[in-house]
């Protein structure tokens, strides 16, 4: 359960950048997005509460951003320009779990993430 949960944080952070914001999570609030991200994190990593709050503060950021990019390319990207923009996007979350998360639990991260990215890749090859 704690690895579905992990796997729709990530896909939602992941994908963003390519889907229609009524199609993401049910047109959640960015609030709302961030606080189910911080408390699935919570609980696969055992976090402390100001890793909650720095999380939780991640992601909202993070969220509010892409709603912006979203409505201001209203889908004039190409797919070029959207992977670069994915790949950018993963870079900075991957620095700023370094900053929050100890060692171990970065690790835990990263092992999950990876995990989360090739099922969804799996899964797009299945759909294709």
């Amino acid at each position: 359960m704690k690895k579905l949960i992990l796997l729709l944080i990530m896909l939602v952070s992941l994908s963003a950048f390519s889907q229609d914001e009524g199609r993401r999570m049910g047109n959640r609030s960015p609030e709302e997005m961030a606080n189910f991200a911080s408390e699935r994190m919570t609980n696969m990593l055992d976090l402390n509460e100001a890793q909650q709050e720095q999380v939780k503060s991640y992601y909202l950021n993070r969220t509010e951003e892409m709603q912006k990019m979203r409505k201001e390319q209203s889908g004039r990207m190409s797919r070029e320009e959207r992977k670069k923009m994915m790949e950018k996007a993963a870079t900075a979350e991957d620095e700023e779990m370094k900053k929050i998360l100890t060692e171990e639990q970065y690790g835990k991260w990263q092992k999950s993430r990876e995990e989360r990215r090739k099922n969804w890749q799996d899964g797009n090859r299945r759909r294709n």
